[in-house]
Protein backbone atom coordinates (compact mmCIF):
# COMPACT_ATOMS: atom_id res chain seq x y z
CA UNK A 1 0.00 0.00 0.00
CA UNK A 2 2.78 2.43 0.80
CA UNK A 3 4.67 1.89 -2.49
CA UNK A 4 1.28 2.57 -4.33
CA UNK A 5 0.50 5.82 -2.13
CA UNK A 6 4.13 6.51 -3.24
CA UNK A 7 3.85 6.10 -6.65
CA UNK A 8 0.75 7.86 -7.30
CA UNK A 9 2.42 11.07 -5.19
CA UNK A 10 5.23 11.12 -7.72
CA UNK A 11 2.92 10.67 -11.29
CA UNK A 12 0.97 13.75 -9.40
CA UNK A 13 4.30 15.66 -9.04
CA UNK A 14 5.33 15.17 -12.25
CA UNK A 15 4.27 18.28 -14.13
CA UNK A 16 6.80 21.41 -13.82
CA UNK A 17 8.32 23.39 -16.28
CA UNK A 18 12.03 25.78 -15.43
CA UNK A 19 10.43 29.38 -15.63
CA UNK A 20 13.24 31.70 -14.31
CA UNK A 21 17.47 32.02 -13.08
CA UNK A 22 18.38 34.53 -11.38
CA UNK A 23 21.47 35.46 -10.33
CA UNK A 24 22.45 38.18 -7.34
CA UNK A 25 23.61 40.67 -7.17
CA UNK A 26 21.16 42.52 -9.10
CA UNK A 27 21.19 45.81 -10.78
CA UNK A 28 20.55 49.28 -8.90
CA UNK A 29 17.52 49.41 -10.68
CA UNK A 30 15.46 46.89 -8.93
CA UNK A 31 16.79 48.37 -5.31
CA UNK A 32 15.45 51.84 -5.65
CA UNK A 33 12.23 52.66 -5.04
CA UNK A 34 11.95 49.34 -7.26
CA UNK A 35 7.56 49.86 -8.25
CA UNK A 36 7.91 53.78 -8.68
CA UNK A 37 5.67 54.43 -5.48
CA UNK A 38 5.95 55.80 -2.14
CA UNK A 39 4.33 54.66 0.18
CA UNK A 40 1.82 56.77 2.28
CA UNK A 41 3.20 56.84 5.84
CA UNK A 42 0.04 58.16 7.59
CA UNK A 43 1.01 58.54 11.08
CA UNK A 44 4.02 57.14 11.55
CA UNK A 45 6.21 59.05 14.23
CA UNK A 46 9.80 60.64 13.70
CA UNK A 47 11.69 57.61 14.04
CA UNK A 48 9.98 55.52 11.71
CA UNK A 49 9.94 58.14 9.12
CA UNK A 50 14.04 58.60 10.24
CA UNK A 51 14.86 54.60 10.09
CA UNK A 52 12.89 54.69 6.77
CA UNK A 53 15.07 57.21 4.82
CA UNK A 54 18.43 55.85 6.70
CA UNK A 55 17.57 51.75 5.28
CA UNK A 56 16.90 53.86 1.83
CA UNK A 57 20.21 55.17 1.85
CA UNK A 58 22.01 52.19 3.27
CA UNK A 59 20.64 50.01 0.97
CA UNK A 60 21.59 51.79 -2.32
CA UNK A 61 25.28 52.38 -0.71
CA UNK A 62 25.86 48.80 -0.55
CA UNK A 63 23.96 48.12 -4.13
CA UNK A 64 26.67 50.49 -5.37
CA UNK A 65 29.70 49.22 -3.49
CA UNK A 66 29.57 53.01 -1.47
CA UNK A 67 30.33 51.25 2.03
CA UNK A 68 31.80 54.43 3.26
CA UNK A 69 28.36 56.51 2.79
CA UNK A 70 26.49 53.60 4.14
CA UNK A 71 28.65 53.58 7.39
CA UNK A 72 28.38 57.25 7.36
CA UNK A 73 24.47 57.16 7.27
CA UNK A 74 24.32 54.21 10.07
CA UNK A 75 26.48 56.73 12.29
CA UNK A 76 24.24 59.24 12.00
CA UNK A 77 21.40 57.34 13.13
CA UNK A 78 22.59 55.63 15.75
CA UNK A 79 23.81 58.62 17.04
CA UNK A 80 20.03 59.88 17.35
CA UNK A 81 18.65 56.53 18.59
CA UNK A 82 21.33 54.24 19.52
CA UNK A 83 21.40 50.90 18.01
CA UNK A 84 20.23 48.32 20.74
CA UNK A 85 18.41 51.12 22.91
CA UNK A 86 14.61 50.56 23.67
CA UNK A 87 13.32 53.65 21.95
CA UNK A 88 13.40 51.19 19.13
CA UNK A 89 10.49 49.84 20.63
CA UNK A 90 8.32 53.07 19.71
CA UNK A 91 8.31 51.32 15.53
CA UNK A 92 7.37 48.14 17.14
CA UNK A 93 4.04 47.46 15.94
CA UNK A 94 1.88 44.39 14.88
CA UNK A 95 0.19 44.70 11.30
CA UNK A 96 -2.55 42.40 12.58
CA UNK A 97 -3.89 44.72 14.48
CA UNK A 98 -2.92 48.33 13.89
CA UNK A 99 -3.45 48.88 10.64
CA UNK A 100 -1.71 52.21 10.92
CA UNK A 101 -2.71 53.07 6.82
CA UNK A 102 -2.27 51.03 3.57
CA UNK A 103 1.14 50.10 4.52
CA UNK A 104 2.90 46.96 6.28
CA UNK A 105 6.74 47.04 6.95
CA UNK A 106 6.34 44.37 9.05
CA UNK A 107 7.20 44.48 12.97
CA UNK A 108 9.79 46.80 14.32
CA UNK A 109 10.28 48.28 10.80
CA UNK A 110 13.75 48.05 9.33
CA UNK A 111 15.73 47.47 12.95
CA UNK A 112 16.37 44.02 11.83
CA UNK A 113 17.76 44.82 8.29
CA UNK A 114 19.90 47.80 9.46
CA UNK A 115 21.87 46.60 12.23
CA UNK A 116 22.75 43.33 10.10
CA UNK A 117 23.89 46.18 7.51
CA UNK A 118 25.46 47.50 9.85
CA UNK A 119 27.72 44.52 11.02
CA UNK A 120 28.24 43.60 7.08
CA UNK A 121 29.25 47.07 6.17
CA UNK A 122 31.83 46.82 9.29
CA UNK A 123 32.69 43.71 7.81
CA UNK A 124 33.56 44.54 4.82
CA UNK A 125 35.81 47.85 5.45
CA UNK A 126 37.64 45.93 8.07
CA UNK A 127 38.56 43.23 5.71
CA UNK A 128 38.58 45.05 2.72
CA UNK A 129 36.09 42.98 0.70
CA UNK A 130 34.63 45.41 -1.42
CA UNK A 131 33.71 43.29 -4.15
CA UNK A 132 29.92 42.73 -4.56
CA UNK A 133 29.85 39.71 -5.83
CA UNK A 134 31.56 36.03 -5.74
CA UNK A 135 32.40 33.39 -7.94
CA UNK A 136 30.21 30.63 -6.65
CA UNK A 137 26.59 30.53 -5.60
CA UNK A 138 24.10 28.96 -3.41
CA UNK A 139 21.41 27.36 -5.49
CA UNK A 140 17.85 28.32 -3.64
CA UNK A 141 15.31 26.40 -5.56
CA UNK A 142 12.06 28.39 -5.69
CA UNK A 143 9.09 25.73 -6.05
CA UNK A 144 5.91 27.70 -7.04
CA UNK A 145 2.40 26.05 -6.68
CA UNK A 146 0.02 27.20 -9.27
CA UNK A 147 -2.67 25.61 -6.30
CA UNK A 148 -3.43 24.58 -3.55
CA UNK A 149 -6.59 22.44 -2.09
CA UNK A 150 -6.57 23.13 1.71
CA UNK A 151 -9.49 20.71 3.84
CA UNK A 152 -10.87 22.02 6.95
CA UNK A 153 -13.20 19.46 8.98
CA UNK A 154 -14.28 20.37 12.75
CA UNK A 155 -14.70 17.48 14.23
CA UNK A 156 -18.00 15.24 13.99
CA UNK A 157 -19.04 17.82 10.73
CA UNK A 158 -18.05 17.07 7.03
CA UNK A 159 -15.20 18.51 5.63
CA UNK A 160 -14.43 21.85 3.68
CA UNK A 161 -12.15 22.46 0.92
CA UNK A 162 -10.67 25.94 -0.28
CA UNK A 163 -9.02 26.31 -3.29
CA UNK A 164 -6.57 28.51 -3.51
CA UNK A 165 -5.28 29.89 -7.27
CA UNK A 166 -1.98 30.99 -8.51
CA UNK A 167 -1.85 34.86 -8.51
CA UNK A 168 -1.06 36.10 -11.50
CA UNK A 169 0.78 39.02 -10.27
CA UNK A 170 3.50 36.99 -8.78
CA UNK A 171 4.53 36.45 -12.50
CA UNK A 172 4.70 39.81 -13.66
CA UNK A 173 8.32 41.51 -14.30
CA UNK A 174 9.65 37.98 -14.85
CA UNK A 175 9.09 37.79 -10.94
CA UNK A 176 10.04 40.72 -10.02
CA UNK A 177 8.51 40.16 -6.39
CA UNK A 178 10.35 36.96 -5.84
CA UNK A 179 13.22 38.77 -6.76
CA UNK A 180 13.04 41.72 -4.59
CA UNK A 181 11.90 39.64 -1.51
CA UNK A 182 15.74 38.38 -1.70
CA UNK A 183 17.41 41.40 -2.48
CA UNK A 184 18.74 41.96 0.80
CA UNK A 185 19.05 38.69 2.22
CA UNK A 186 22.18 37.94 -0.37
CA UNK A 187 23.55 40.95 0.61
CA UNK A 188 23.55 39.08 3.97
CA UNK A 189 24.66 35.36 3.01
CA UNK A 190 27.39 36.99 1.03
CA UNK A 191 28.49 38.36 4.71
CA UNK A 192 27.43 35.24 6.42
CA UNK A 193 29.36 33.18 3.85
CA UNK A 194 32.64 35.52 4.36
CA UNK A 195 32.57 36.41 0.55
CA UNK A 196 32.23 32.99 -0.55
CA UNK A 197 28.47 32.70 -1.69
CA UNK A 198 25.95 34.89 -3.80
CA UNK A 199 22.16 33.63 -3.59
CA UNK A 200 21.23 31.79 -7.40
CA UNK A 201 17.03 31.67 -8.08
CA UNK A 202 15.81 28.85 -9.67
CA UNK A 203 12.51 29.50 -9.90
CA UNK A 204 9.95 26.35 -10.85
CA UNK A 205 6.39 26.38 -11.23
CA UNK A 206 4.48 23.01 -10.07
CA UNK A 207 1.00 22.89 -11.84
CA UNK A 208 0.00 19.92 -9.64
CA UNK A 209 -2.48 20.93 -7.25
CA UNK A 210 -0.61 20.51 -3.77
CA UNK A 211 -2.81 19.67 -0.38
CA UNK A 212 -3.18 20.71 3.16
CA UNK A 213 -5.66 19.78 5.71
CA UNK A 214 -6.60 21.30 8.86
CA UNK A 215 -8.66 19.38 12.08
CA UNK A 216 -10.56 21.46 14.70
CA UNK A 217 -13.10 21.18 17.52
CA UNK A 218 -15.40 24.00 17.09
CA UNK A 219 -15.27 26.49 19.61
CA UNK A 220 -11.69 26.06 20.59
CA UNK A 221 -9.32 28.02 18.96
CA UNK A 222 -5.30 27.25 18.86
CA UNK A 223 -2.45 27.11 16.82
CA UNK A 224 -2.73 24.70 13.59
CA UNK A 225 -0.61 24.16 10.65
CA UNK A 226 -1.66 24.14 6.87
CA UNK A 227 1.20 23.65 5.06
CA UNK A 228 1.19 21.63 2.16
CA UNK A 229 1.72 17.57 3.26
CA UNK A 230 4.00 17.55 -0.27
CA UNK A 231 6.69 19.80 0.93
CA UNK A 232 9.92 17.24 1.31
CA UNK A 233 8.79 15.75 -1.22
CA UNK A 234 8.61 18.37 -3.23
CA UNK A 235 11.63 20.11 -2.24
CA UNK A 236 13.64 16.40 -2.42
CA UNK A 237 12.27 16.28 -6.28
CA UNK A 238 13.42 19.85 -7.23
CA UNK A 239 15.94 19.89 -5.25
CA UNK A 240 17.74 16.84 -7.17
CA UNK A 241 16.13 18.35 -10.67
CA UNK A 242 18.25 21.79 -10.14
CA UNK A 243 20.90 20.80 -7.81
CA UNK A 244 19.72 22.88 -4.55
CA UNK A 245 21.35 23.37 -2.12
CA UNK A 246 18.39 25.18 -0.43
CA UNK A 247 14.80 24.78 -1.00
CA UNK A 248 11.46 27.20 -0.91
CA UNK A 249 8.07 26.22 -1.17
CA UNK A 250 5.95 28.61 -2.15
CA UNK A 251 2.13 27.79 -2.52
CA UNK A 252 -1.40 30.04 -2.74
CA UNK A 253 -3.78 30.76 0.25
CA UNK A 254 -6.05 33.38 -0.62
CA UNK A 255 -6.06 36.01 1.89
CA UNK A 256 -9.62 35.83 2.35
CA UNK A 257 -9.68 32.44 3.14
CA UNK A 258 -6.60 32.87 5.85
CA UNK A 259 -8.16 36.11 7.98
CA UNK A 260 -12.12 33.80 7.83
CA UNK A 261 -10.21 30.90 9.03
CA UNK A 262 -8.01 32.14 11.67
CA UNK A 263 -11.36 33.82 13.00
CA UNK A 264 -12.79 30.65 13.61
CA UNK A 265 -9.71 28.10 14.34
CA UNK A 266 -6.81 29.95 15.56
CA UNK A 267 -3.48 30.91 14.35
CA UNK A 268 -3.46 29.16 11.21
CA UNK A 269 0.76 28.74 10.00
CA UNK A 270 0.94 29.27 6.99
CA UNK A 271 5.31 28.53 6.43
CA UNK A 272 8.86 28.41 8.51
CA UNK A 273 11.41 26.64 8.23
CA UNK A 274 12.11 22.79 7.61
CA UNK A 275 14.74 20.27 7.43
CA UNK A 276 17.46 21.50 9.19
CA UNK A 277 19.57 18.82 8.65
CA UNK A 278 19.69 17.59 4.95
CA UNK A 279 18.83 19.66 2.20
CA UNK A 280 16.98 22.57 4.49
CA UNK A 281 13.52 24.12 2.87
CA UNK A 282 12.03 27.51 3.41
CA UNK A 283 7.81 27.52 3.19
CA UNK A 284 5.75 30.55 2.52
CA UNK A 285 2.65 31.79 0.99
CA UNK A 286 2.61 33.72 -2.43
CA UNK A 287 0.28 35.91 -0.77
CA UNK A 288 2.88 36.40 1.90
CA UNK A 289 5.28 38.01 -1.14
CA UNK A 290 2.76 40.03 -2.80
CA UNK A 291 0.20 41.11 0.23
CA UNK A 292 1.71 40.68 3.54
CA UNK A 293 -0.52 39.22 5.83
CA UNK A 294 -2.08 42.26 7.12
CA UNK A 295 -5.67 42.51 6.47
CA UNK A 296 -7.49 43.22 3.21
CA UNK A 297 -3.13 44.74 2.11
CA UNK A 298 -3.34 46.44 -1.49
CA UNK A 299 -0.27 45.19 -3.59
CA UNK A 300 2.95 45.60 -1.07
CA UNK A 301 5.18 48.32 -2.74
CA UNK A 302 8.81 47.04 -3.69
CA UNK A 303 10.26 49.19 -0.45
CA UNK A 304 7.69 46.88 2.05
CA UNK A 305 8.11 43.81 0.33
CA UNK A 306 12.15 43.79 0.71
CA UNK A 307 12.22 45.57 4.05
CA UNK A 308 9.61 43.14 5.91
CA UNK A 309 10.33 39.85 3.62
CA UNK A 310 14.19 40.29 4.80
CA UNK A 311 13.33 40.52 8.23
CA UNK A 312 11.15 37.18 8.04
CA UNK A 313 13.70 35.68 6.29
CA UNK A 314 16.34 36.28 8.70
CA UNK A 315 14.41 35.28 11.43
CA UNK A 316 13.63 31.36 9.99
CA UNK A 317 17.42 30.91 8.80
CA UNK A 318 18.34 31.80 12.28
CA UNK A 319 16.72 28.47 13.47
CA UNK A 320 18.84 26.63 11.12
CA UNK A 321 21.92 28.82 11.69
CA UNK A 322 21.49 27.63 15.62
CA UNK A 323 20.40 24.24 14.46
CA UNK A 324 23.86 23.49 12.71
CA UNK A 325 25.66 24.79 15.48
CA UNK A 326 24.01 23.04 18.37
CA UNK A 327 27.04 22.63 20.67
CA UNK A 328 26.90 26.45 21.02
CA UNK A 329 23.17 26.33 22.39
CA UNK A 330 22.34 29.73 20.96
CA UNK A 331 18.49 27.97 21.08
CA UNK A 332 18.33 24.93 23.21
CA UNK A 333 14.76 25.74 23.35
CA UNK A 334 13.05 27.33 20.37
CA UNK A 335 12.73 30.95 20.61
CA UNK A 336 14.23 31.49 23.64
CA UNK A 337 16.02 34.16 23.01
CA UNK A 338 12.87 36.47 23.04
CA UNK A 339 13.38 36.35 26.94
CA UNK A 340 16.58 39.27 27.26
CA UNK A 341 17.72 37.24 31.08
CA UNK A 342 18.40 34.06 29.00
CA UNK A 343 21.40 35.94 26.75
CA UNK A 344 24.83 35.17 27.31
CA UNK A 345 26.20 37.84 29.89
CA UNK A 346 28.62 39.47 26.60
CA UNK A 347 25.58 40.03 24.41
CA UNK A 348 24.13 43.62 23.93
CA UNK A 349 20.50 44.79 22.79
CA UNK A 350 17.46 44.81 23.94
CA UNK A 351 15.94 42.94 21.09
CA UNK A 352 15.84 39.14 19.87
CA UNK A 353 17.22 40.52 16.57
CA UNK A 354 20.33 41.84 18.28
CA UNK A 355 20.80 38.58 19.92
CA UNK A 356 20.92 37.60 15.93
CA UNK A 357 23.97 39.47 14.97
CA UNK A 358 25.43 39.19 18.61
CA UNK A 359 25.67 35.64 18.25
CA UNK A 360 26.93 35.81 15.20
CA UNK A 361 30.06 38.25 15.95
CA UNK A 362 30.57 36.78 19.49
CA UNK A 363 29.87 33.09 18.81
CA UNK A 364 29.60 31.39 14.83
CA UNK A 365 32.13 33.87 12.79
CA UNK A 366 34.40 33.36 15.46
CA UNK A 367 37.19 30.50 14.13
CA UNK A 368 35.58 27.03 14.38
CA UNK A 369 36.21 23.86 13.01
CA UNK A 370 34.13 23.89 10.39
CA UNK A 371 32.97 27.47 9.36
CA UNK A 372 29.94 28.73 8.02
CA UNK A 373 30.26 29.01 4.43
CA UNK A 374 30.94 25.18 4.48
CA UNK A 375 27.97 24.55 6.66
CA UNK A 376 25.82 26.52 4.25
CA UNK A 377 26.93 24.26 1.49
CA UNK A 378 28.31 20.58 2.91
CA UNK A 379 25.02 19.71 4.78
CA UNK A 380 22.22 20.57 2.37
CA UNK A 381 23.29 17.39 0.19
Amino acid sequence: MKTLISLIILLLLSSAALSLVYVYPENNRLDSRGDGTSPDLGQRNQIFQDAYEAYLSVRNAVKSGDYELGRSVLDDLWASYPRGDKIWRTIDVNVRDNSFDATDFGRKPFYVVLIFYDDLINWRLQNQILNRKSNAYINLVIVVSTENHLTVTAEGEESQTYISKLDPKIRENDYRAIKEAFSDFDEIVFYLTEGRYNLKLIIVEHDTPTTSSVTYTRGIRNTRNSRPIEKKTLINKYGEMYSADWGFLMYPFNNDFYYALTDTIGRVVTGGMGGYEGRPFLMGTIEKILYSRAAHHPLMSSDERIAWITSWLIHEHMHRIYALYRHLKLEEVAHSYYKRDTWPADFEGSFHQDYYTESIKKRILLPQEVRMYEKLKRDLK
